[in-house]
């Protein structure tokens, strides 16, 4: 059971629980030197809709995904997941405009993931999140959350609008 807590069967990340010391960890060694932290939210919606038709080929999906962003992103970078399909990646020493062009990058390598569900193609929307943490006020952990959440809620309020 402590396995299961530190490490998701499916997509062999860390989990949340991880993710709260690791953060802890960065968070408590800030100092004026500390180098850029970059947290990044990636998520699938409409997961519920897709547990509910396949679970097995969902787990194959966020498998492939795990596997991808551990292939793709940076060696420096940590992949943890969250239940319900969201992934947070923590960037260390690198600046936020290499971590943006990576997330764009990584959004065009996600396009050749898809769901099948009878019989056909069903393609999966990702929603990105990126959020620099300020080193001379650092905020706590849920309060990351919330704003990286907020700030997808934002990106699909503009895209509905375009």
């Amino acid at each position: 059971m402590r396995k299961m807590e530190k490490k998701n069967l499916v997509t062999k990340t860390p989990t949340q629980a991880s993710l709260r010391k690791y953060y802890d960890k960065i968070v408590s060694k800030f100092s004026d030197r500390e180098p850029l932290v970059v947290l990044t939210l990636i998520s699938l919606p409409y997961y519920e809709q897709r547990e509910y038709a396949d679970q097995n080929q969902l787990f194959q999906v966020l498998s492939d995904i795990s596997t991808l962003l551990k292939e793709n992103r940076l060696p420096s970078e940590r992949i943890f997941y969250f239940g319900h399909s969201e992934f947070i990646i923590v960037s260390l020493r690198i600046k936020e405009d290499e971590v943006n062009s990576l997330n764009l990058e990584t959004r065009q390598q996600l396009n050749d993931t898809y769901f099948e569900l009878n019989g056909k193609k069903q393609e999966l929307r990702y929603q990105f999140a990126s959020l620099k943490l300020n080193q001379r006020e650092p905020l706590k952990f849920d309060d990351v959350l919330k704003k990286l959440h907020r700030k997808q809620e934002t990106d699909l309020i503009d895209e509905y609008l375009l």
